[in-house]
């Protein structure tokens, strides 16, 4: 019998937690195995994370895009203007991937980012079943009728996640599957081994990762810092990720406010680093500031490098930490984080409760389960 095809779309392979959840979910699947046939088609500029992608994993790779809308879009850009040429370019990388798609006449086509080509799957009109992969918290636009009706399921991350969907969506809910993300435990743990002190081991060190920007939380962690530096004079806050370019007046305002709150050696930005992972192990403790997040990969990283965990209550973080056993669940205010921090730094011997807890938990059972719900749901649209 012939494998089916399964196609997944997203737009590049930059780094973030979508693009690393779906590296792990096509090392991990063995499509072969199951009587499937994997292809990845992306159209974006960015493919830092495709090393990443085992040779075993037999995926296809088409990456879709390239000169000819470029060329286009410089010529319209000469003649009619930046705006209407990104018009142009983003009709023709649309109709360039619906083509490659269509020429690859897929049994199952997954939209594996909200985001990536929303607008594709009213066009493609075949016998293809079509699921969209839906990574947020948030009931959005992207759940509009206009992109879902075309949508055979949509894939929540996890059982509150979809309760928000079906809540807000209630004619989505027939519709609604949840598959969580798959975590590389076994390289994340050889990664973080490392020989080098990366920390004064005189201060007490916190670590965030994060991508500088609002969502995150990063000016949340600022004024936590400020107030929990004002009782803990060997506190040291570092911050590992890049500057979003898109918001660029959040990180300035984050630099100005480091300095004028004094806080300059104390609140540290350390930009991107490929393998965060042995900060993971080293740290006193690992905290997530951020606003939103519905299933936060750095918080399973971080477990795996068994790492004390402060996380604000957003979905993704009540869903990962168990509140007291694996880690401190806070508010979403500089207040109440800087007070779970303090406790922490406070109480070794709690730290140290967690640190035992966070070693029983079976990474390789979790993964498991998410590769059983992954085919579970492409075996229902048939």
């Amino acid at each position: 019998m012939k494998n089916k095809k399964i196609v997944f779309l997203i737009e590049d392979l930059k780094f973030g937690g979508v693009e690393v959840s779906l590296i792990n979910l096509l090392n991990n699947a063995e499509f072969r195995e199951h009587g499937y046939e994997a292809v990845l088609v992306m159209w974006g500029s960015e493919y830092d994370l495709l090393d990443r992608l085992s040779d075993n994993s037999g995926v296809k790779i088409l990456k879709v895009g390239g000169r000819f809308p470029s060329a286009v879009k410089k010529l319209v850009s000469k003649l009619a203007g930046s705006k209407r040429a990104e018009r142009i370019y983003n009709i023709l990388v649309r109709l360039a991937v619906l083509m490659r798609v269509k020429r690859e006449h897929a049994d199952v086509v997954v939209r594996y980012h909200h985001a990536a080509m929303k607008s594709l799957f009213n066009h493609l009109n075949d016998k293809s079943k079509k699921i969209m992969w839906y990574h947020i918290s948030q009931d959005g636009y992207y759940l509009d009728r206009e992109y879902t009706d075309h949508c055979d399921k949509i894939i929540a991350v996890n059982d509150q996640c979809r309760d928000i969907i079906a809540n807000a969506r209630p004619y989505l809910e027939s519709k609604l599957s949840v598959v969580g993300n798959i975590v590389d435990y076994e390289n994340i743990k050889s990664l973080a081994k490392c020989g080098e002190q990366l920390f004064d081991r005189q201060m007490f060190n916190a670590v965030t990762c994060a991508r500088i920007n609002p969502e995150k939380g990063i000016a949340l962690a600022l004024e936590a810092c400020r107030i929990v530096s004002q009782s803990v004079d060997n506190f040291r806050w570092y911050v590992i990720g890049p500057k979003d370019e898109d918001a660029a007046d959040y990180y300035n305002d984050i630099v100005k406010k480091i300095d004028s709150y004094g806080l300059d050696g104390k609140f540290i930005l350390l930009g991107s680093r490929f393998d965060p992972y042995k900060y993971f192990a080293q740290c006193d403790l690992l905290v997530q500031p951020s606003l939103n997040e519905s299933q936060c990969l750095v918080l399973m990283e971080a477990l795996i490098c068994g790492a004390p965990i402060v996380s604000t209550a957003t979905v993704g973080g009540k869903a990962t930490i168990s509140d007291g056993v694996t880690g401190v669940i806070a508010d979403i205010s500089a207040e109440d984080l800087a007070c779970k921090i303090c406790e922490l730094v406070s109480d070794d011997s709690r730290r140290l409760v967690i640190k035992k807890n966070i070693e029983n938990i079976d990474f390789s059972k979790q993964n498991d389960k998410v590769i059983d719900d992954f085919y579970r749901v492409i075996s229902s649209l048939y």
